[in-house]
């Protein structure tokens, strides 16, 4: 995924903490790369019957 290597280089950069907000696919991408130390993950319940899962099976979130 293109914005990994963003990221990667961001987070070594002098500063605070890298926000992302919403896109599963870059945060499994992250997760992938070991680029995210800290998970705050905020759900809003919606009742349509389905939906992406957070983690897609096979992908851990333990730290």
């Amino acid at each position: 995924m293109g914005g990994t290597q963003e990221v990667a280089t961001l987070k070594w950069e002098p500063g605070g903490d890298i926000l992302l907000s919403g896109g599963s696919e870059l945060a499994v991408a992250l997760t992938d790369q070991g680029l995210i130390g800290e998970y705050h993950i905020v759900v809003h319940p919606v009742m349509l019957g389905g939906g992406k899962p957070v983690f897609p099976h096979g992908n851990s979130a333990s730290a």
